[in-house]
């Protein structure tokens, strides 16, 4: 403890937290099964975003808060909600500022689902990420404008 708290780590004997942005717009991450959805949401954490993913459906107050755009919400980023249906997704898209990333197998965009949701949204707020991308690290940091992680890609198993 006393290393720690020479190196500011600790402070009148609790640990110092990052301050998270409550302003930062949700982050939809859709995509078919086996595409790397499970792999997207550890990346997203590493990014700092409060991520929620593979979970059927989101607690009521988080869902609401969602679909009405609310700053109140606990998490930045939901993937792979199962109760998120294409038809709520899109929904979702028109009604408030989201930004949306879409996971595909291959860099060559397959039809999809959530095909309505990913066209009514404007290009600059969605990001198609594909399971082969050579460098998703430069791809999420590209779309997110921020700096390239040091961390590795992380390799996660699908749920």
């Amino acid at each position: 403890m006393p290393v720690l708290a020479k190196v500011g780590a600790i402070r009148r004997e609790t640990p110092q937290a990052l301050q998270q942005s409550p302003t930062r717009d949700p982050v939809l991450v859709i995509g078919e099964p086996g595409t790397g959805l499970t792999t997207v949401a550890k990346a997203l954490s590493v990014l700092g975003l409060r991520c929620v993913s593979d979970l059927t459906t989101l607690p009521a107050h988080e869902m609401r808060a969602l679909v009405r755009g609310s700053r109140r919400r606990i998490f930045d980023a939901y993937v792979n909600i199962g109760s998120l249906t294409p038809r709520e997704v899109a929904r979702i898209v028109s009604s408030t500022r989201v930004r949306l990333i879409m996971t595909t197998a291959t860099a060559a965009k397959s039809p999809s689902p959530f095909q309505e949701a990913w066209d009514h949204q404007r290009p600059q707020r969605r990001l198609l990420l594909p399971a082969d991308d050579t460098d998703p690290w430069q791809t999420l940091a590209r779309f997110f404008t921020c700096d390239y992680p040091t961390h590795p890609w992380p390799s996660q198993s699908e749920r």
